[in-house]
């Protein structure tokens, strides 16, 4: 048989590097490895020809995965080792199963399974029984052999160097770490937030993590997080950013690795109005207006108040709808709504004015004007309410003969509640949404809360 031959892979991403050079780096290597991947098994039917036929098969396996998933965690580990890559590839393809079944003297190329990683040897070893994987420096890990899924905090330790982990579930804990006195130089982890709930990293004791004794991972964001060079501290790079929305008031914690934050705020719908009477025409609220942002991270405080405005309450007496409440990031931004019949608009004034940004403007007084950002408005001449793109939509209105105006729609904020005569109005859908009109019902509906949506910005 000829000897095989492996390819040499393309450039390697380095830690340091900007996070796109770094990802192109990486995807490059990903579409390298099936070519890699088949001339490795060449190389391991070549050099283990002798092994137990089923021995070969399970470990080939296993290789496949590694090889296949862990690219990225190869060329961030390997990034300043003395190891070439022909090496790692020689040790992978001598794997001898796991660790614990070894015994006697062990010689390179030589690698085992051990806490669900591969690992190279790269010192001969009089007796390989001595010297364990991720304690010693006497291994190289390549990576998990399968990708694991958590959905609790287990503590991450130096058994974990190497591993890509995926959270699940509902997320809402605080991960921690094992002293990094324990952990070996060059370890790392890659750890990924597909939870519907925030995820806190704390280093043990006073230790720290970019600097931070702790902080959150918010949905959807994917880092790396490392030893660094001197061995005093962690620290991590984003692969994926996050995004999170707020429903209700609650607090934005400043997570490291991000040049800006974008996203869209809402203030809240106002309520629909209520006449008692049938003869009478009864308008719908306005729908609350929105502004998308993008604001650069530095302008963060390491944590501000994000509030998110009430929708206005539901009217039961002879009255007007309530205004809306307005959102805001700390003192960064505010969306808010004046009056309950004019829709909301980033810096709009409380002398009933609909907002000084062209674009972004809401509706003016009592006028069932189509908006872009800014909330739509409703009349009682019967015409259907204003929609809007972004801001909310106005809630349903009735005439002075019970005739129903249709509520507002909004093709990202919160539809207007429908009007009724003699039944109660609804409610307008979050975000900003304003509440439908009633006339001799027991109440109007109630205008919809606002919301802030939030992303990071690599």
């Amino acid at each position: 048989m000829t000897r095989p031959v492996i390819t040499p892979l393309p450039a390697f991403p380095v830690r340091g590097e900007d996070p796109a050079v770094f990802a192109v780096k990486a995807n490059n290597t990903v579409a390298a490895y099936p070519t890699f991947v088949t001339e490795s098994n060449a190389v391991a039917a070549f050099t283990e020809s002798e092994a137990d036929a089923a021995q070969a098969s399970s470990v080939a396996a296993a290789a496949e995965v590694v090889l296949a998933t862990a690219q990225a965690e190869i060329a961030t580990a390997a990034a300043g080792d003395s190891l070439s890559y022909s090496a790692l590839s020689a040790g992978s393809a001598n794997l001898k199963g796991a660790w614990d079944d070894q015994s006697g003297a062990a010689v390179k190329p030589y690698s085992v399974t051990h806490t669900n990683r591969i690992w190279v040897l790269i010192n001969n070893l009089a007796n390989v029984a001595l010297s364990e994987p991720g304690i010693t420096a006497d291994w190289f890990s390549i990576g998990t052999i399968a990708f694991q899924e958590r959905s609790t905090n287990i503590i991450l330790s130096p058994d974990d160097y190497g591993s890509n982990i995926k959270y699940t579930g509902a997320g809402g804990f605080t991960q921690t770490f094992e002293s990094i006195s324990l952990m070996v130089s060059g370890w790392y982890v890659y750890l990924k937030n597909t939870t519907t709930g925030n995820i806190t990293l704390d280093p043990s004791g006073a230790e720290t993590i970019d600097g931070l004794t702790s902080f959150i991972m918010y949905p959807n964001e994917y880092r790396l997080v490392q030893l660094n060079a001197a061995g005093t501290a962690l620290e991590s790079t984003v692969i994926n950013s996050f995004e999170v929305t707020f429903d209700s008031t609650g607090t934005f914690i400043k997570p490291p690795g991000y040049i800006a934050f974008e996203g869209v705020v809402w203030s809240a719908g106002s309520s629909g109005q209520r006449t008692n009477s049938a003869t009478t025409a009864s308008r719908g609220g306005a729908g609350g207006g929105s502004f998308p942002f993008v604001i650069p991270s530095f302008t963060f405080s390491s944590s501000e108040t994000v509030t998110i405005g009430a929708g206005g309450a539901a009217v039961t007496t002879v009255a007007n709808g309530n205004a809306g409440g307005s959102s805001s990031i700390g003192s960064l931004l505010t969306v808010i709504t004046s009056l309950w019949n004019v829709g909301g608009a980033i810096n709009n004034a409380a002398d009933n004015s609909s907002g000084n940004i062209a674009s972004f403007a809401g509706s003016g007084i009592s006028v069932n004007a189509n908006t872009i950002y800014g909330g739509a408005g409703t009349s009682s001449a019967g015409d259907a309410s204003g929609n809007s793109i972004y801001g909310g939509a106005g809630g349903g209105s009735l005439t002075n003969l019970a005739t129903l105006g249709a509520a507002g729609v909004s093709s990202f904020g919160g539809n207007g509640g429908a009007a009724s005569s003699a039944s109660n109005g609804l409610a307008g859908a979050q975000p900003a949404g304003g509440g439908g009109a009633t006339q001799t019902g027991t109440q109007s509906g109630a205008g919809g809360d606002g919301r802030i949506v939030i992303k990071g910005v690599l």
